[in-house]
């Protein structure tokens, strides 16, 4: 047996690592569908679609431009009215407004009688009002008179429901596996009533908010409903019904017809995107199509038969998605890029049998490349893995290129590095050498208290990790890279001891663990290695004792003359994996986990919001005896849903109670919240809350909703 071990012991790590990754791709989580959607976009950077300009699109763009010449956004609805009756007048084959129009205009004669209701008289009112001209009724009249198409917003919560003018019919069971929503925003009924189509304006993006892929049709409760790519396409070409044929293989779809045009769909509706570099000559400016003196000749060669998309692309307006080309792109442009390509039959599929395909391969290759671990040395095994990788590479660049598969490279060639790595690493183990190497590594990155604690149990003295609930520190200094280049050497390097011999006091004197420090900034953890229930509490009551202490320490130093910033504080508390983790010669204690990319976006966004500390809503759960605020939902870079941030109350000087006010009336959206928050500024300046939520609401905030870059 021990001799079956030695001659087979190695090639087993790779056999479980091959079994490791097929149940992995079997499964699916989310880090590997990333993985592969990065290899999809690095596919689309790579080779783009050509922008083909005789293609009938055209983006007709509110821009940049238009609002300085035209006026701010959102505009009248008679001035709409006149955009859409010249697209009309120049020959468009179809006008389609990417816009929910949910709201009566704003100078509408029934919301003008509801403002002046008790302040004159109703008779006098109702004749006054009567005669006013009405923009809501000019812009549904403009889109009675030529082919349109308006938008509505899919929604999780019920409502009223839009008017859906395309009929569908099904050829199989065409609908199990499409997206279903319970409402939507429509937009007003007189538009729908007047529009030629309603389209959904639904645009699912990933995790990491790169949209590549637009729902052909989805379920709105159990009606289907047209994506307003695919209804303009019905309007232009005069088509009355959508054809959903389902795949043959299974439940879901295959195809969608729509006139003459035929687009291939994923089961669940959904097509991919080939996008294209953006391109001035995809768009023609809002404000030329409204300018009596155009040319009506070089309007019509612009636009005559060719589909009109009307959407807002001025910065600032959050209607954008990113591409896997890394651009940001308005919403209407991606909706644009839908329709080229559908118009010019060049789809991106993803083929029924790539996985099968993609596992086959991987097998194939690691099975060969274990069963060579006697033959071949380790250097050249590696260097036969690295040559595989590239024919791998260049087959799924090939079969993207020339006939728009999409096929994942990533998964056999992640695959023979992992396998080879398993198999060269279990043949080179040595056990003894390890352990000396962890023991003689350990004592140089845990506090010495830490460390006679893990002597006590050896059996943590090991490469690898366990996953705990936990609290993380993350702190940095604003503004430190101008002051490095400013201050002498010396003096920086003395400066930055002393400041981080007292922030580290601070860390260790509420029993954390000191994780590391890089450059100006400190990452610390709460609850590892030794256990701390509450480590939610230590780690707030260490972020305030490092805010006073650097506080303090800063204005110390700006008194010499020396123009230290501020030091901005994250907190979050979120399970771990928290261990030793790198190689036999060099590893860390330390954790990983999205808990702590959550406290480094925390601290960051610190800088955008204006406060000392950020900390989020699962740690101040966990600390019922601390007062916290509320500072909003927070749009972080790299986390996917939402996050509710709250500062601890004693760095608020506002009343708890004035504030709670202000803030519950801005999460409701109302109006008033403006004033209440004007208020608390003007009585307490030193707020940064109250500072933060005046200035949002004085750039249009609606809500406590904030993206943070």
């Amino acid at each position: 047996m021990h001799r079956l071990w030695r001659r087979f012991g190695p090639i087993l790590p790779g056999l479980l690592v091959l079994a490791a990754l097929v149940a992995l791709r079997l499964a699916d989580p989310a880090p590997m569908a990333a993985l592969r959607l990065q290899g999809f976009d690095l596919l689309q950077r790579l080779a783009p679609r050509a922008y083909d300009p005789t293609v009938p699109v055209r983006v007709v763009a509110i821009d940049d431009e238009s609002l300085r010449r035209l006026g701010q956004w959102p505009w009248p609805r008679d001035r709409l009215a006149r955009l859409v009756d010249r697209l009309a007048q120049a020959g468009a084959a179809a006008v389609v407004l990417d816009l929910v129009l949910a709201e009566p205009d704003r100078t509408a004669p029934a919301l003008i009688g509801e403002l002046l209701a008790g302040r004159a008289d109703p008779a006098v009112l109702a004749a006054l009002t009567r005669d006013l001209p009405d923009p809501d009724r000019d812009l549904a009249e403009a889109l009675g008179r030529t082919r349109s198409v308006v938008a509505f917003a899919p929604a999780e919560a019920p409502g009223r429901l839009p008017r859906i003018v395309a009929s569908f019919a099904e050829i199989g069971p065409a609908r199990q596996r499409l997206d279903r929503f319970a409402g939507a925003v429509p937009s007003l009924p007189e538009f729908e009533a007047a529009a030629s189509g309603d389209g959904s304006i639904g645009a699912p993006t990933g995790r990491d908010e790169v949209l590549r892929r637009l729902p052909a049709v989805s379920l709105l409760g159990d009606a289907l409903i047209p994506s307003l790519a695919v209804e303009a396409l019905r309007v232009a070409q005069g088509a009355g019904t959508v054809t959903l044929r389902a795949a043959p293989d299974g439940p879901g779809l295959d195809a969608v017809r729509i006139g003459e045009v035929i687009l291939p769909v994923a089961p669940d509706g959904q097509f991919w995107l080939q996008f294209t570099p953006d391109t001035p000559a995809r768009q023609v400016a809002a404000w030329r199509v409204l300018d009596p003196a155009a040319p009506e000749a070089e309007l019509a060669t612009a636009l005559r038969g060719r589909i009109a998309l009307i959407g807002v692309t001025a910065t600032g307006f959050g209607d954008s998605v990113l591409t896997p080309l890394r651009d940001r792109i308005a919403g209407v442009t991606a909706h644009a890029e839908a329709l080229e390509q559908a118009l010019l039959g060049r789809h991106l599929t993803r083929p029924a049998w790539a996985m099968a395909f993609e596992i086959g391969l991987l097998l194939v290759l690691g099975l060969a490349l274990i069963a060579s671990w006697r033959r071949l040395p380790a250097i050249v095994s590696g260097g036969l893995v690295v040559l595989a990788m590239v024919p791998i590479a260049a087959g799924a660049f090939l079969a993207y290129r020339q006939a728009g598969l999409l096929l994942d490279p990533t998964l056999p060639t992640l695959g023979l590095l992992l396998t080879h790595g398993a198999v060269a690493a279990t043949a080179q183990w040595r056990v003894e050498r390890d352990r000396r190497a962890i023991r003689a590594a350990f004592a140089q990155y845990l506090a010495p208290a830490l460390v006679a604690r893990l002597a006590e149990h050896p059996e943590r003295l090991r490469l690898g990790g366990e996953w705990r609930q936990m609290s993380f520190i993350f702190t940095d200094i604003a503004g430190f890279t101008s002051l490095s280049e400013t201050v002498p050497p010396d003096r920086l390097v003395a400066t930055l001891n002393a400041y981080f011999d007292g922030v580290c006091g601070c860390v260790l004197e509420a029993g954390g663990t000191i994780d590391k420090m890089v450059g100006d900034a400190l990452h610390a953890m709460f609850g590892a290695p030794v256990d701390q229930p509450d480590h939610a509490e230590r780690a707030v009551a260490c972020a305030l004792a490092i805010h006073r202490f650097t506080s303090g320490f800063a204005a110390a130093r700006r008194a010499e003359g020396m123009p230290f910033g501020r030091t901005r504080i994250g907190v979050a508390t979120g399970g771990a994996v928290v261990g030793n983790f790198g190689s036999r010669h060099h590893f860390d204690y330390t954790a990983y986990s999205d808990a702590v990319n959550l406290t480094a976006r925390l601290e960051n966004a610190n800088k955008a919001l204006g406060t000392p500390l950020c900390v989020s809503a699962a740690t101040a759960k966990a600390c019922p005896e601390r007062r916290f605020r509320p500072i909003g939902r927070l749009l972080l870079r790299g986390v996917g849903a939402p996050v509710e941030a709250v500062i601890p109350d004693e760095l608020c000087p506002a009343p708890a109670e004035a504030y709670a006010a202000a803030f519950a009336a801005l999460r409701r959206g109302e109006a008033g919240a403006a004033v209440l928050f004007a208020v608390l500024t003007a009585d307490h300046p030193e707020d940064p809350l109250a500072r933060l939520h005046t200035r949002r609401l004085s750039e249009g905030a609606k809500d406590d909703l904030i993206a943070i870059e």
